[in-house]
């Protein structure tokens, strides 16, 4: 069933998936947070292990655990998923929550050591184009 937001109606959206306000986005953070912080490290550990393939003498055991954190990594992000957000940079642990604001569309953002939601952009901006949620009209 489609999801009605308290800053508007419902859109594609929001019948696609859940669509946050800033209260709900906050309030989902602390499990965002500790699944983003697992995002982050299994992506540093993926990366270090591409480096290590070039100078390892078993290529075939860095690969097989480059699989395994490939998978978890996989796993988190479809664990966002079902939150309702969507990751963005896993070596940032950059993430966007869909929000409808004044009968459009947009985006809330948010990244690991931010210590709440207080950022959005349009969907086509990007992370490039974030503002202050402050300079939305309440």
């Amino acid at each position: 069933m489609p999801t009605e937001t308290p800053l508007g109606g419902m859109t594609a959206t929001a019948q696609r998936g859940r669509v946050f306000s800033i209260d709900n986005a906050n309030q989902a953070l602390p499990l965002v947070r500790r699944i983003v912080q697992d995002v982050v490290e299994t992506y540093g550990e993926i990366r270090s292990l591409k480096d290590q393939i070039a100078d390892s003498m078993d290529k075939n055991a860095v690969e097989r655990e480059m699989e395994r954190q490939t998978n978890r990594l996989e796993r988190l992000e479809s664990e966002l998923g079902r939150i309702g957000c969507e990751l963005k940079d896993p070596g940032i642990g950059l993430v966007d929550f869909p929000c409808r604001y004044q009968s459009r569309d947009i985006l809330l953002c948010w990244k690991l050591g931010e210590e709440m939601v207080s950022h959005w952009h349009e969907l086509r901006a990007g992370a490039a184009g974030r503002r202050p949620v402050s300079q939305l009209e309440q």
